[in-house]
């Protein structure tokens, strides 16, 4: 991966969650960026590799998820296996609790798929 394919976008309402993600995915070489709702990074998406989605922001902003539209190709679901998402589905869904080795997994996957 190039360094504008090192770019990951994390989307939790929970900032101890954002927080965590970031710091795990730094020492793996990874430049983050947070956001707290999908309405703030939606328009940014294009920027990502990826974005890390916490399912529970798709309950409060669920019109918003089929807006998406072509980009859920670069959206990884964190799951806690409640949420159904089928229109768009996202790229990969990982469910928790995870470990960093599945987290990176998707990552990387999503990565080959999008030849990046």
């Amino acid at each position: 991966m190039d360094g504008s394919s090192r770019k990951i976008l994390i989307v939790a309402s929970d900032g101890s969650l954002r927080r965590s993600l970031a710091f795990a995915l730094q020492i793996e070489g990874y430049q983050v960026d947070l956001a707290e709702k999908l309405s703030l990074a939606i328009p940014r998406l294009s920027s990502f590799v990826c974005m890390l989605l916490d399912e529970e922001l798709l309950a409060g902003e669920s019109a918003l998820w089929s807006s998406v539209g072509v980009d859920s190709s670069r959206i990884i679901l964190l799951s806690q296996g409640a949420t159904v998402v089928s229109n768009p589905p996202p790229a990969a869904t990982v469910f928790t609790p995870f470990s960093m080795t599945d987290l990176l997994e998707a990552i990387s996957t999503l990565a080959r798929v999008r030849n990046i």
